[in-house]
């Protein structure tokens, strides 16, 4: 059974948020570059996709066999490890010399990208009941605005100073992020008992 040690503060709530469209965010950064990285590395369209494919298999495999592991480990360890397990595929990513470069750092950055599902149940087994709805509502809508805004993200820049752009600055914000974490999330500890 979890325990919540405490219930949540606004800044850890932001925070998780936050944390949540990042690591969604990064399973479509992709998409709307597919373009420019085909003319990048001379490939075909089709070729291409194989990067979006990879994501998206990545994230299944996650969630098929890391999900799982928050009812098992200490989550805030977890979650760091994966956020910046995801930070390191797209440093891969933003750095690839070739497709078969491309995919591993995408398919990296999916897998890990689950840490999302992971902060979701962890919020809501902080909150106090009577801000738990509020809570996961909070943190669903950081999820939710990371699919909305990644693909227009990335496409703005990308336009600035492109392709590896978004990869290297959405790499130093995972990263940030699990730094953040692990300073404002020291207390909240969560552990699993049998």
């Amino acid at each position: 059974m979890t325990k919540p040690t405490h219930g949540l503060s606004p800044a850890l709530i932001v925070l998780m948020s936050v944390a949540t469209g990042l690591a969604v965010a990064s399973n479509y950064y992709a998409q709307p570059l597919l373009d420019t990285i085909a003319h990048h590395f001379s490939l075909s369209a089709s070729s291409a996709g194989f990067i979006v494919t990879a994501a998206q298999l990545g994230y299944a495999a996650g969630l098929l066999f890391l999900v799982p592991l928050g009812d098992m480990f200490e989550r805030r360890t977890l979650i760091v490890s994966m956020t910046l397990l995801a930070a390191g595929g797209m440093l891969i990513t933003a750095s690839s010399q070739s497709l078969s470069m491309m995919i591993l750092g995408t398919a990296l950055t999916g897998l890990f990208s689950v840490v999302a599902q992971i902060l979701v149940p962890l919020a809501a087994t902080l909150a106090t009941p009577d801000t738990r709805g509020k809570v996961v509502g909070t943190i669903m809508s950081g999820l939710l605005l990371g699919i909305l805004l990644a693909r227009t993200v990335a496409g703005l820049l990308a336009n600035l100073g492109g392709w590896r752009t978004v990869f290297w600055l959405a790499s130093a914000l995972m990263a940030l992020m699990a730094v953040a974490v692990v300073a404002r999330a020291a207390k909240a500890q969560i552990r699993h008992s049998s």
